[in-house]
């Protein structure tokens, strides 16, 4: 048991996603692989012209023995390795400014160009090393270079610069470590192979030497590893908020279909939303304010109990509250769900029941219809409501407000010198109900384009383009011929404003 434990502690963990995350995940940092490979092959092709060059022209000038292009001379080798080397990094580099600027190569996956020019750097260490190319071709490293310089010195530069290429690609190319753990493993074995095929210049610590760098390289190789593992992790919640912050979007848009209006609430519980709509609703700009503050008293409490309870379950809560606004009371049902997107944290659903000016704080109930005298009479307790013609539209409620409009439907066949009286007081209580509930739109609101343009025309009236407070909107204009002496068109206007006063704000206005 304890063997298979210990097995199970020491055995990689695979970091990968399932395979369209995994690609989704690619591509999010292929620009961080490209901008770390472009500085990678600048600093390296700088580094290998500013220690080449001049060794090249020096060679080149010997008096004893200058350089030629030879088949078995090792400087040959050394300068032939560095120059492809040299041109492989300036393409590299090149490719990644074209990447970067121009959007060339997009299908290519720069990690592994990455990798070949960290795994070909490494072998140039060793391979294009003056100590190590003139053991390779069995001559004295003195007599085959000139300039001053001891074998132990170029095994501790090639050391020094094989360190530098593991350590720095390891945590600067953010490759994943499925692929980079050639990089750790080339760097591992390829000191203790040159050691063994071609020798060294300290043979006593040789195998220590090894031993160091697989320890370096194991480490190198675990940063790594633990680097890609939080760039993962961060990738992943970034992942789900966005998906988050999609629900969100979908659930507002649900819910523009059953809520007068809908708010957004930030990270701090905020309102996040400049929606013309909002200021339209509430009278006043809440971006930016906590709702919870124009909450009355008595509800904040339960405001913040919903709050923590949509967040513990993650289901929709529910409740009413009331408003204290600077020109009036809104009481309202408030709708909340919790998302948790990136810039969205909860978003609210928002019904209008009421709306008093500042000095009532208890809507005042609906006042009776005495001027109505037949259908007061026909509303008594006890009496059965008058038949309502079969062409007369109705809608059946039993909110007090609805009863104005039910009366103007009975009216519709007592249409008489009497009926046209009492039918006028009726229109007064509509308009009362709808500046208290805010939707008469008064005259100097609105505006209807000049010279007119008609959407459409019918029996009834026309629809003209206009404007309110900016906005584009349809204005569904009756015929005064029309209206005037026939009660069932009045009854189906009124019907029709009963059923727009609930539904969800349109850019219409009749």
């Amino acid at each position: 048991g304890g063997f298979h434990w210990g097995a199970a502690c020491c055995r990689p963990r695979s970091l990968r996603f399932p395979a369209m995350e995994e690609e989704q995940f690619r591509r999010s940092v292929a620009e961080d692989v490209v901008t770390a490979h472009m500085w990678f092959c600048v600093l390296c092709a700088g580094y290998l012209a500013f220690g080449t060059v001049p060794a090249f022209f020096f060679e080149r000038t010997r008096k004893d023995d200058p350089f030629k292009w030879e088949h078995g001379d090792p400087r040959s080798v050394y300068f032939a390795g560095f120059g492809i080397a040299f041109v492989s990094l300036l393409l590299g580099a090149i490719a990644s400014v074209l990447r970067l600027r121009c959007r060339k190569f997009m299908c290519v996956n720069f990690e592994f160009p990455a990798m070949f020019h960290v795994t070909f750097l490494l072998a140039t260490c060793y391979c294009c090393n003056k100590f190590f190319t003139s053991l390779m071709f069995g001559e004295d490293p003195h007599a085959a270079f000139a300039g001053s310089f001891t074998p132990h010195g170029a095994e501790v530069l090639g050391l020094l610069a094989h360190v530098c290429l593991v350590i720095g690609s390891c945590q600067a190319i953010p490759i994943r470590t499925h692929l980079m753990w050639v990089v750790p493993f080339v760097g591992t074995v390829l000191y203790p192979a040159v050691v063994l095929t071609v020798g060294t210049s300290v043979p006593d610590e040789a195998m220590r030497i090894s031993l160091i760098l697989f320890i370096l390289c194991a480490f190198s190789f675990a940063g790594a590893r633990r680097n890609e593992a939080q760039m993962r992790m961060k990738w992943k919640a970034e992942q789900d908020a966005r998906e988050r912050d999609y629900v969100a979007q979908g659930l507002e848009a649900m819910s523009w279909m059953s809520c007068d209006v809908i708010v957004r609430l930030g990270l701090d519980s905020r309102v996040a939303d400049a929606n013309p709509r909002i200021v339209g609703f509430f009278g006043e700009p809440l971006q930016g304010r906590c709702l919870k503050e124009i909450l009355v008293e008595r509800d904040r409490e339960k405001y913040d109990e919903c709050l923590a309870k949509a967040v513990e379950t993650g289901v929709v809560q529910s409740m009413p509250a009331t408003f204290d606004l600077s020109m009036a009371y809104m009481t309202v049902q408030l709708a909340m769900v919790f998302v948790d997107g990136l810039s969205t944290r909860f978003v609210l659903g928002v019904s209008q029941v009421e709306h008093n000016p500042k000095g009532q704080v208890v809507t005042p109930a609906m006042p009776e219809l005495e001027t109505i005298d037949e259908e007061a009479q026909d509303a008594a307790p006890g009496r059965a409501l008058s038949a309502v013609p079969p062409d007369a539209i109705s809608v059946v409620s039993t909110a007090a407000t609805e009863q104005v409009f039910n009366d103007i439907d009975r009216m519709c066949c007592r249409w008489g010198e009497h009926g046209q009286a009492s039918m006028r007081r009726a229109l007064e209580h509509v308009a009362k109900i709808g500046v208290r509930e805010h939707w008469l739109v008064g005259t100097a609101e609105l505006e209807v384009l000049s010279p007119p343009v008609i959407c459409g025309a019918g029996g009834f009236g026309c629809v003209a383009v206009g404007r309110f407070r900016g906005s584009p909107v349809a204005i569904k204009v009756p015929r005064t011929s029309a209206v005037q002496g026939n009660a069932n068109l009045i009854a189906s206007l009124c019907n029709e404003i009963r059923l727009l006063r609930r539904g969800r704000p349109s850019p219409l206005l009749a």
